[in-house]
């Protein structure tokens, strides 16, 4: 069995793992924001500016999706850690009884 020590270090280990994958989306985004302004007039004539637009703005709502996938699936997590664990244990002490 798990303990909930063990559980939790897991929960705060996929966070760091979300917030990390977080962390590189923002890089790509500022290497966005500065592309377009270095490049803006180059682009712009050939069209490629609506591109970079387009990429610009997948990387923007990519970034956005997953925060808020993050913070969707972490909060109750986090929240409800204590709770989950006494149902789990009741459980298995109702099943430890039962077998005896």
């Amino acid at each position: 069995m798990v303990s909930k020590q063990a559980y939790q270090e897991q929960l705060e280990a996929r966070l760091l793992v979300m917030q990390t994958e977080i962390d590189q989306l923002k890089v790509k985004l500022r290497q966005a924001e500065r592309a377009l302004e270095e490049y803006k007039v180059d682009f712009d004539s050939d069209g490629a500016l609506e591109e970079m637009n387009e990429y610009f703005e997948e990387i923007r709502i990519t970034l956005y999706d997953l925060k808020a996938a993050n913070d969707e699936v972490w909060q109750p997590l986090k929240t409800g850690i204590g709770e989950a664990w006494n149902a789990l244990n009741d459980n298995l002490t109702d099943i430890h009884h039962r077998i005896k």
